[in-house]
């Protein structure tokens, strides 16, 4: 999985700064370990909805609470410039 980093600023301007003339930087992160299924349970704070549609105009499904879990190290290597788009 490719990600794509905008330009991060130093600090806060006084003044936002909506757009930049720095370069962009794309890194490929490097996995090493084991990825599986999980199962998460929702929490029980927020249970959500026991049955989602109202089985008329959408059909009554039960959500299956699904995800992956992954044990070991991710390596971020240093980033590539994305090349700025020219006119």
């Amino acid at each position: 999985m490719r990600m794509v980093q905008p330009p991060l600023l130093a600090g806060t301007p006084s003044d936002v700064q909506i757009a930049t003339e720095d370069d962009w930087v794309s890194v490929t992160p490097v996995y090493r370990g084991n990825w599986r299924l999980a199962y998460p349970k929702p929490l029980q704070s927020e249970p959500g909805l026991e049955l989602y549609g109202d089985g008329l105009n959408y059909p009554q499904i039960k959500p299956l609470w699904i995800g992956a879990k992954f044990t070991g190290t991710i390596h971020f290597p240093a980033g590539a410039n994305v090349n700025k788009k020219t006119d």
